[in-house]
């Protein structure tokens, strides 16, 4: 029964995901709350289970993110620090925080935005940030295209290989489909969580220090 359910989603994915799997990158990008790096890990299982094309989704989920940051650079533009003000009060993004991340960004802007993309809640508040500093335009731009590429493509790259491989072992039906993208896709999102707990213990022991 499981095997038939997670048949079922990775066709629907493949299938009909694409516009789903834009809008919602694209608004994780602007600030809303939603899992995009795991929606990427479960769209490269996906991909690796069916064999279908890696370059169309990169596409898509690099579009959504340069879009989506896009937006939120425009909202800075115009709205400036009020807008980083009440998006960040959601991640604890305080003005003494928005301060020194202000000082840095002025000298490291291109490769904060490239970064950042790696780094919540820096990846929802990059184009706020950015367009709030008036970062020229252009230049926010090619590095938003490098970061939001570079994100999409390594989380894609390492779950279509890594559940592609275990196609490639595991020659069974039904249930063996069913294990190979529910293993892929709960490693990918512990690598992710183990990462976050990480970064939080080590800002945790240095507010002790």
């Amino acid at each position: 029964m499981a095997s038939t359910y997670v048949s079922d989603l990775v066709n629907f994915i493949i299938s009909h995901g694409a516009p789903l799997v834009f809008l919602a990158i694209a608004l994780e990008s602007l600030g809303a709350p939603l899992p995009g790096e795991t929606m990427l890990i479960a769209v490269g299982a996906a991909v690796g289970v069916r064999g279908a094309d890696i370059v169309f989704w990169f596409f898509v989920a690099s579009a959504g993110a340069f879009l989506g940051d896009n937006v939120g650079y425009l909202l800075g533009r115009r709205f400036g620090r009020l807008a980083i003000a009440r998006l960040g009060a959601r991640f604890g993004l305080t003005d003494e925080r928005l301060d020194g991340f202000e000082q840095t960004f002025n000298r490291y802007g291109p490769f904060i935005v490239v970064v950042a993309r790696f780094v919540v809640p820096l990846r929802q508040l990059n184009g706020l940030i950015a367009g709030s500093m008036h970062m020229t335009w252009w230049h926010f731009a090619l590095a938003n295209a490098v970061g939001a590429a570079l994100w999409v493509g390594v989380w894609l790259f390492v779950s279509s290989r890594f559940t592609a491989l275990l196609r490639h072992l595991d020659r069974l039906h039904g249930v063996g489909i069913a294990a190979m993208v529910l293993a892929a896709v709960a490693i990918s999102i512990l690598v992710v969580f183990g990462i976050r707990h990480a970064r939080k213990s080590r800002g945790a022991t240095g507010r002790r220090a």
